[in-house]
């Protein structure tokens, strides 16, 4: 009957996990970018906080000189790239970057990378 029951509740407990785990590989690109993700440079540090709405707030700020870059933007995927409109851009007017990106450390980690700005690590926090 001890056997039995151990047997049973193995057997449970296996295909609960397996379940997790296969659940894992279905999460849309989508749902892994939605929420908070921060990179810390040498001199500058950047968050983006990315929302179901499709939109995302940035927030950055030059260490040495304490300048910050704030504000919101939209984004979406195109052709295997992550695309962010932003309509207050670092250049002062609007802008759209797009990115190829991956996701890596069970989508803990996202790279973000172009050929002209090289890669962006961001971890999620």
């Amino acid at each position: 009957m001890k056997i039995t029951v151990i047997s049973i509740l193995l057997i449970i407990s296996i295909n609960l996990t397996s379940g997790c785990f296969e659940n894992d590989k279905n999460i849309s690109d989508f749902d892994k970018l939605i929420g908070t993700w921060k990179w810390n440079g040498e001199s500058v540090e950047i968050t983006f906080s990315f929302y179901e709405n499709q939109t995302f707030y940035s927030y950055s700020v030059v260490l040495d000189t304490q300048k910050i870059h704030k504000g919101w933007g939209t984004f979406y995927f195109n052709n295997s790239k992550l695309c962010m409109y932003s309509p207050d851009g670092i250049s002062g007017g609007p802008e759209t970057n797009c990115y190829n990106y991956s996701y890596s450390e069970n989508n803990k980690k996202l790279t973000l990378s172009t050929a002209e700005f090289g890669e962006l690590i961001l971890l999620k926090v």
